[in-house]
């Protein structure tokens, strides 16, 4: 019997990237997990070269960290919270009206959110498409109504909006009972 094992070459064997690829984040490194009987907590961080200052492009510099706490899609069947450990840069050029900066990656969360950008994408599928409520999509995702509907209506938005949504009008149908329906109202 052979003492090592034959594994597809297609398997990704490197612990870290393999986390990686099962938290289904673009670009990040996992910090760490923690699983309990009721939650599920992920810590992340963007991978990111120098930043820039977003307003004259000076090279800015690291400040520090600001944790932001934003609700995940479900993982192990558990409601789970996603820890962006976001960095914070300050601008050097004195004449900058900008002064400080603070990374955003909309694959990540779009800014003030409170739901990652793939759970306010999937929420938004559960109530339009599949019909669930908004209170029981949230229960699900272990949040409150309002930020799953928060989520549901800016992701929803841009769906409506949408010019391509409806195809051409074919034939226009009418309904022979209201049609002909007697009413007694005057």
């Amino acid at each position: 019997m052979s003492a090592t094992r034959k594994l597809p070459a297609r398997l990704e064997t490197d612990p870290a990237k393999a986390l990686e690829l099962l938290v289904g984040l673009p670009e990040v490194n996992v910090l760490g997990i923690f699983v309990d009987k009721a939650h599920t907590e992920l810590h992340v961080e963007a991978r990111t070269e120098t930043a820039g200052c977003p307003e004259c492009g000076v090279v800015a510099r690291f400040k520090g960290f600001r944790e932001v706490l934003l609700t995940d899609l479900p993982a192990f069947a558990k409601p789970t919270r996603l820890h962006w450990h976001k960095r914070r840069f300050s601008c050097v050029e004195a004449a900058c009206p900008k002064g400080h900066v603070t990374e955003e990656d909309r694959r990540i969360a779009p800014p003030r959110m409170k739901l990652t950008d793939r759970a306010g994408r999937a929420a938004t599928k559960e109530v339009g498409f599949h019909g669930r409520t908004v209170n029981e999509v949230a229960t699900s995702f272990g949040c409150d109504w309002h930020t799953l509907n928060d989520a549901v209506m800016a992701y929803g938005r841009a769906l409506v909006d949408a010019p391509g949504r409806f195809g051409e009008v074919e034939a226009i149908g009418l309904d022979e009972v209201a049609f002909v329906r007697v009413s007694t109202v005057t």
